[in-house]
C-alpha cells in the first residue's frame, strides 16, 4: 500500500488466515500469487467508503495534465485505452502468475 506522501511504500506477503489494515485512504493493491482461490473479506467504517480507483481517476483529468505529469510525447489516448474499465478492482495477478497457474494446468480467468 502506499500510504500518505512521503511515507514508504507497503508491502506484506499474506499466509492462509493471515489478515492486514489498509489504513483509510491509504492507495493501496492486492495480488493472489498462488493458483487456488483466495477469500478477501473487507469492512468499512462507513456506510460510503469513498472507493476510487487511481488509474482510471487519474486519466479522467485534462490530457494536458495528465502530459505534464507523464511527460508532452506520451500518447494518453494510447496509455489510457490499457486501463481497465471501472469495476471492483480486482483482477488476477501478474502475466508470470498467470503463467505458473497454466503450466499447473489451473485455469485462472481475468476479470476486470
Amino acid at each position: 500500500m502506499i500510504p500518505e506522501n512521503g511515507a514508504p511504500v507497503i508491502e506484506e506477503t499474506l499466509t492462509a488466515g493471515q489478515m492486514t489494515i489498509f489504513p483509510q485512504a491509504a492507495v493501496h493493491s492486492m495480488i493472489n500469487t498462488d493458483c487456488e482461490d483466495a477469500q478477501l473479506v473487507c469492512s468499512f467504517n462507513s456506510e460510503d467508503p469513498g472507493t476510487i480507483n487511481v488509474a482510471n481517476a487519474f486519466f479522467d483529468m485534462p490530457a494536458n495534465i495528465i502530459q505534464m505529469v507523464l511527460g508532452a510525447d506520451v500518447n494518453v489516448q494510447a496509455v489510457e485505452s490499457q486501463i481497465p474499465g471501472v469495476s471492483t478492482g480486482s483482477i488476477n495477478g501478474s502475466e508470470q502468475c498467470l503463467k505458473a497457474c497454466a503450466a499447473k494446468g489451473k485455469l485462472i480467468k481475468k476479470r476486470f
